[in-house]
């Protein structure tokens, strides 16, 4: 019998941390190619973009490259020669580098296009604060990824007075001074994967092409919605399992060190007072956040109070009972919201916002004497088992059958079928 040949693929794409830290881009990734290589060999190049420079290495099938040896997106392109890039269909610096590079070099690009479901309130002055924090005084790196895409731009033989209208535009969208969606379609991909039927028509009200645009749902939830598939497990804890997500919003700017701190705290010790009832375990961000900050908050209250920032967050979140977050605007609750957890929002100082709380799928807590009693009532009322939580999720992600990486996938080998030919 003839061996079929299966095609290589290599697919370009950036990421803001070496490709070992889990994160919402490396679980992405991580359950498409589990699909792709399915199909074909699979070759994965990340282009890491962090302030300090890393050493070019080589793991297994990955090959990771560092954004200071390059000018310019251009280079990076033809350097690896990649079969396609995978970027956002947003404003993102090196996101939108890479994009300008692949369709200047006729590489076809693949977008995803999310929705915003609970998007943290801010005002004009505490957005220009957050930018000016995160960008202006990190050693210059917004600037550097900022230069970074004019040089591809230059590469791209664009004209001076387009380069400059570009660069104006890109401001008043990072200073939200315009908020125009029909500019998004401007960044698309050759295809953008879609969360939902809503935002699809939302995107072609907007300007977006109907063909470049397909419905997937979101491939970073399959092994959620694929355990949420699953018979649950009995559990029989003496105590209740709590686990405390938190959030970087001192990081994005959202809240500054001391409101983090109280509000961890607050948290914290409430839970503290009931450990004869009550066991809690603490996850950070994997990448963002830094462990040492809060090992130094924790251990003044208990310091055996487990702390996890590297470890795989549905593991986590489906040995508990319950959630406490102080933010809902993370993949982390949105997990546990789809594996039937009840989550409880301690937000204390009144930014939270979006369909979470609209839809009632989480119990808000503005006063910490109240959050233990929230525990045991929302145990007791088993909220996201609700009829209600299940339309959301068929609403929101197209599908809950955890095949949006197989979705994803059978569109890029239809797009690249040619090649292979």
């Amino acid at each position: 019998m003839e061996h079929i040949k299966r095609p290589k693929i290599r697919i370009l794409t950036s990421i803001q941390h070496t490709p070992e830290i889990k994160s919402l881009k490396t679980i992405l990734f991580e359950n498409i190619l589990l699909e792709l290589r399915k199909k074909a060999e699979v070759e994965m190049i990340w282009l890491v973009y962090l302030p300090e420079k890393i050493s070019e290495k080589k793991n297994s099938d990955d090959i990771i490259l560092d954004i200071h040896d390059f000018d310019n997106a251009v280079d990076v392109v033809k350097k690896v020669n990649p079969d396609v890039v995978f970027t956002d269909a947003g404003i993102g610096l090196v996101q939108l580098s890479l994009s300008v590079a692949a369709k200047f070099l006729k590489i076809p690009v693949i977008s995803g296009i999310l929705e915003s479901i609970n998007p943290v309130k801010r005002n004009h002055t505490d957005l220009l604060y957050s930018y000016i924090k995160q960008y202006f005084e990190k050693s210059g790196f917004f600037w550097y990824k900022w230069m970074f895409l004019i040089r591809t731009e230059k590469a791209t033989k664009l004209n001076k007075l387009k380069l400059i209208k570009n660069s104006f535009v890109l401001l008043f969208h990072y200073f939200d001074l315009i908020n125009n969606a029909k500019d998004y379609a401007k960044f698309s991909g050759t295809i953008n994967w879609v969360q939902s039927r809503r935002l699809k028509n939302d995107l072609l009200r907007d300007g977006f092409i109907e063909s470049s645009l397909v419905l997937t749902g979101d491939p970073m939830f399959d092994k959620a919605f694929q355990r949420m598939q699953k018979k649950e497990n009995e559990k029989n804890h003496e105590k209740i399992q709590v686990l405390f997500l938190t959030s970087p919003h001192v990081e994005h700017g959202f809240l500054t060190i001391n409101q983090r701190s109280k509000v961890v705290n607050d948290i914290v010790r409430s839970i503290h007072e009931e450990k004869n009832k009550m066991e809690l375990k603490i996850k950070i961000h994997p990448s963002s956040e830094k462990l040492t900050e809060y090992q130094s908050l924790i251990s003044k209250i208990d310091p055996n109070i487990p702390i996890f920032q590297k470890g795989d967050v549905l593991d986590f979140i489906e040995n508990c009972d319950v959630i406490i977050a102080f933010s809902i605007a993370t993949s982390a609750t949105t997990l546990g919201l789809i594996l039937k957890k009840p989550i409880i929002l301690y937000d204390f100082y009144n930014i939270e916002s979006g369909l979470f709380l609209e839809r009632d799928l989480v119990t808000k807590c503005s006063r910490i004497s109240e959050l233990t009693s929230s525990i045991t009532t929302t145990l007791l009322e088993n909220i996201p088992i609700s009829k209600k939580t299940n339309d959301f999720l068929e609403e929101f992600f197209y599908k809950t059958d955890g095949k949006a990486s197989e979705r994803v996938c059978n569109e890029l080998m239809n797009l690249l079928k040619g090649k292979f030919q």
